[in-house]
């Protein structure tokens, strides 16, 4: 028997039907998303960034396809969808084609708690996280938040999460932090707060820092129980107020430049989404088309950079970065020509087909109203 999922790093393996177990190192990063036994043949592993791993004995494991992958980006909400930037992710993971993880810490309690928390994480995160092009929505939650918590300090929120964890909230926030670094080996990581009032992500601007210094050193026993390898983060970021001086800003009018257009198109698919879950005030507003950061941390000292990973050029390898078609004007105009005539066929077979009285005319009809 072989049990795997998160972190992706190790799996669980029992000889005896499952009265003792034993770890098994996985060549992978990330979370094991499936699991099979493939009969005499052994068992077969996917994991995050497209890793497929086998093993012929449930003990000895390949990876036979995307071996070595990691983050470039670790994304870390303070509560709900409503917190991301979906134009830095568009920018750096759909345009810049680097591998990025959103992880949301924090659970949003209130009215329709139940049906909105089953929503976000079985398909609308990770629907949305697709839609700019990033490569995992990873709903790890650990401590709850409503929106009377909208009005608390940093430190009152720590003295309610104290209460119900004998006075660890911030040490077992900060465990927990330094196990996903290990766990997704990211390049940077991104804090995303809803606001200078975000009393969640002041706590998170607080503890990453520590969990940055914890999830490198190797001595940490709490890791290497475990047996999670010692991972370096080399930039921390976090998301400013709008109007506040930034170095490192994204833009929706710089979108998407590599394929040749500035439309704001993976921003828009992404929040085209979202109207079909209530998620109260915080999805229901836009965007915007700016998002700053500012520099909180930093390897190698640098407090202002023109980008967000500047001076980072070394750690851009293709373990981190999926490989980009760049489209030439010709193509691109290849491509809307093809586009147009496919969605021009589309319609006279749907208008011919709507003519029958069958059941082909009645599916032709909903596929022309949904476009």
């Amino acid at each position: 028997m072989v049990a795997a999922g998160d972190p992706g790093l190790k799996l669980l393996y029992s000889e005896n039907g499952g009265r003792s177990w034993q770890f098994s190192e996985l060549p992978a990063a990330g979370r094991i998303c499936r699991i099979r036994r493939l009969g005499s043949a052994g068992f077969l592993a996917v994991g995050s960034f497209g890793q497929i791993l086998m093993s012929a004995d449930g003990l000895a494991w390949e990876c036979v396809r995307g071996a070595g992958r990691h983050a470039a980006i670790l994304s870390v909400g303070s509560g709900t969808l409503a917190g991301q930037s979906w134009l830095l992710l568009a920018g750096l993971a759909a345009d810049g084609g680097l591998r990025s993880v959103v992880w949301q810490p924090a659970i949003l309690e209130g009215r329709e708690t139940a049906e909105r928390l089953v929503q976000e994480q079985e398909w609308l995160g990770p629907a949305t996280t697709a839609a700019v092009g990033s490569g995992e929505y990873c709903a790890d939650w650990q401590f709850s938040v409503n929106d009377r918590f909208s009005d608390l300090t940093a430190e009152r929120l720590l003295e309610i999460w104290d209460r119900q964890t004998d006075g660890r909230a911030e040490d077992l926030l900060t465990l927990r932090l330094a196990r996903q670094i290990r766990c997704y080996r990211p390049v940077i990581i991104v804090i995303e707060s809803a606001g200078e009032d975000d009393c969640v992500g002041e706590v998170l601007r607080r503890l990453i820092p520590r969990a940055v210094e914890m999830s490198a050193d190797a001595a940490e026993p709490r890791l290497a129980a475990i047996g999670i390898e010692p991972w370096r983060v080399q930039r921390v970021i976090q998301r400013r107020p709008i109007g506040r001086v930034s170095s490192v800003v994204f833009s929706a009018a710089e979108l998407l430049r590599n394929e040749g257009t500035t439309g704001g198109l993976l921003q828009q698919a992404a929040l085209s989404i979202r109207p079909a879950v209530k998620f109260g005030s915080g999805l229901s507003e836009s965007v915007g088309d700016e998002a700053a950061y500012e520099v909180i941390l930093d390897a190698r000292g640098e407090g202002s950079v023109k980008s967000a990973f500047a001076g980072l050029g070394e750690f851009l390898t293709p373990a981190v970065r999926r490989q980009r078609t760049s489209l030439d004007r010709d193509r691109l105009q290849r491509a809307a020509t093809a586009v147009r005539r496919w969605r021009l066929e589309s319609g006279v077979l749907a208008g011919a087909a709507s003519a029958e009285n069958s059941a082909e005319s009645f599916v032709a009809g909903l596929e022309q109203a949904g476009g």
